[in-house]
């Protein structure tokens, strides 16, 4: 005698298909029990963490040019170091908290300038000294002409 479900209850099941697991489920796991010899999850590989030789080669780098007065880049760093540009930014930037900028010239003061503004200064003092209330004058209309 052979015991088993009645038609209608096999398709209800079927179309639940959160009471049992699919054929293929099933046939993944066998074939994983067989292999690995458990259905437990293997942890994958994932990215690598950044290793801490690399972070204090660098920190080393940067300490020997900050002694020397030397201004390295990311890409000179990358380059002595034999480590990718990317991973040299992350390391500065997670690792040691160091946010890597690129110095630019606003503005340079040519001699021209300077004696330019030391003359206004100069005459901005005299009409001070010459005039009381010059200075509440022109603080309170927070233009200066001359």
């Amino acid at each position: 005698m052979q015991i088993g479900y009645p038609k209608t209850l096999l398709i209800d099941l079927h179309k639940n298909k959160k009471d049992y697991p699919s054929n293929p489920t099933v046939h993944r796991l066998i074939k994983k029990f067989t292999s690995m010899g458990s259905v437990a999850n293997v942890k994958q590989s994932g990215r690598p963490l950044i290793e801490e030789e690399k972070v204090e080669q660098i920190q080393s780098i940067l300490n020997e040019a900050n002694s020397s007065g030397n201004l390295l880049s990311v890409r000179k760093v990358a380059v002595k170091t034999a480590i990718p540009t990317s991973t040299v930014y992350k390391i500065l930037r997670i690792e040691l908290n160091l946010y890597p900028y690129k110095y630019s010239l606003v503005q340079t003061m040519t001699s021209a300038a300077i004696t330019s503004r030391l003359l206004f200064c100069h005459e901005f003092q005299k009409k001070i000294e010459n005039c009381e209330n010059y200075l509440e004058t022109k603080l309170q209309t927070n233009v200066i002409f001359m």
